[in-house]
This record gives structure tokens, C-alpha cells and sequence, in this order.
């Protein structure tokens, strides 16, 4: 695995607030290992490249990280017009009251 994003035991349950601080933490985390990484380790994990209809610029991309016990999480990277990285989120993190994380 590439990257570990933390053990099941860690992630804070039933505090709502303690949750979501912890998956921003993780996400930032993700983002930074993520952009420390040579260009090749970025296009491998790569699974999604979304772009602009009209004049084909990337509004986002999405990389898939492995995790230990078999799952996977998705990290959306969007950008904005300067092509600067906005916050990242992961797209497929279950929290205890049902909130999604980001929305793309």
C-alpha cells in the first residue's frame, strides 16, 4: 500500500465535530503525500479527470488510495481557473450522521 490513511480504531465516533476535523486532517494528508509524489505515482493513481464542456480546461481530478484492510478511498482534487488546487475531500468517507463530505 502507498499510503496509510489512518486505522479503523483512531477515527473518532459519535462526536460529529471531532469527525469531520479528522477527515479534513485526512484528506490534507492525503492531498500532501499526494503532491509530493513524481509525476508518474500521481498518473497511476489517477481514476478520473473532469473537464470543462466548453473549452476543456480540469475542473477536478479524483485518485484512488488503497487502504490496508481492502477498501479504497477517492480523493477529489478540484481546481480553480488558475489551475491551484482548492481543498481536497474524499468522496466515499461514511460519517455517523450521514454526511457526505464533499459534493461534486
Amino acid at each position: 500500500m502507498l499510503f496509510e490513511l489512518g486505522q479503523q480504531s483512531s477515527e473518532p465516533l459519535a462526536d460529529l465535530n471531532a469527525e469531520r476535523e479528522f477527515y479534513w486532517a485526512q484528506a490534507a494528508r492525503a492531498a500532501s503525500w499526494l503532491d509530493g509524489r513524481p509525476q508518474k505515482v500521481r498518473l497511476s493513481m489517477r481514476v478520473l479527470t473532469v473537464r470543462c464542456e466548453h473549452g476543456g480546461c480540469v475542473l477536478a481530478e479524483v485518485f484512488r488510495f488503497p487502504l490496508a484492510n481492502g477498501g479504497e478511498r477517492y480523493l477529489a482534487s478540484p481546481r480553480t481557473r488558475r489551475g491551484d488546487n482548492r481543498s481536497h475531500g474524499f468522496l466515499n468517507w461514511a460519517f455517523s450522521d450521514d454526511w457526505r463530505g464533499m459534493a461534486i
